[in-house]
């Protein structure tokens, strides 16, 4: 009887843990070699680029479409590769895909609603061109990022859009991290559990030396009574 083989088994869900690590150790060191040589995309020449014209326009275009929220990307390629093989085997890998791009966008628009407090009420809708111009920036969430939190402030106004993309934040980074908010009680609970009681604060270090004088001052208190009476 002929077993079938896991679906992680096949040559190209192989490859693919190592394509995510690669792209993350690309990304990851354009961004940060982007932060010294070309602080706000300010360069003229993309020559001049420490990762050439090759990294200048991905990071131009990764800055530009979700703004600061681009530095979560290496992290998510790294998440991916590490469980791509038990995302494949448990057939949600799409879903995590669409879960880390939901978390990013999700942060864009949370930071570009945030950016948005620092111009008049009349100057906050900007036009496609000044979106990836303000990402690239960083003075706001980029293309994609800035259309989607500017849709939610004009639908929400401010508290209700940052109630929205926090919410969106929480469900995605939940559920890429595999548990719910009771599964993560639960697990503090566990670990505190199994570590002991925490450290008792001064205050409460403090009451309870001192119930512990006054319970011998009242055994030495009724020890000299029985002897003087004796």
């Amino acid at each position: 009887m002929n077993m079938e083989l896991p679906r992680s088994s096949r040559p190209g869900h192989k490859v693919l843990p190592y394509v995510f690590f690669g792209l993350a150790l690309f990304v990851g060191v354009s961004l940060l070699l982007n932060i010294f040589c070309n602080w706000q995309n300010s360069l003229e020449d993309p020559t001049q680029h420490w990762m050439g014209t090759v990294g200048y326009h991905i990071c131009y275009g990764l800055f530009g479409a979700f703004g600061p929220a681009v530095f979560t990307l290496p992290a998510l390629l790294v998440v991916l590769g590490v469980y791509w093989k038990r995302y494949i085997d448990n057939k949600i890998a799409t879903a995590k895909i669409i879960a880390s791009v939901i978390f990013i966008v999700s942060l864009a628009a949370v930071i570009h609603i945030f950016c948005l407090t620092m111009f008049p009420v009349n100057e906050r809708h900007f036009l496609p061109a000044a979106l990836m111009r303000h990402g690239a920036e960083m003075t706001g969430g980029g293309l994609i990022g800035g259309s989607f939190g500017y849709l939610l402030y004009s639908l929400c106004s401010f508290i209700g859009s940052l109630i929205i993309g926090f919410f969106l934040l929480a469900a995605s980074l939940f559920y890429l991290l595999g548990m719910t908010p009771q599964h993560l009680w639960n697990r503090i609970r566990n670990y505190r559990r199994a570590h002991g009681k925490r450290a008792p604060s001064y205050s409460e270090q403090s009451a309870e030396d001192a119930e512990i004088r006054a319970k011998m001052d009242e055994k030495i208190r009724r020890t000299t009574s029985r002897q003087l009476t004796t």
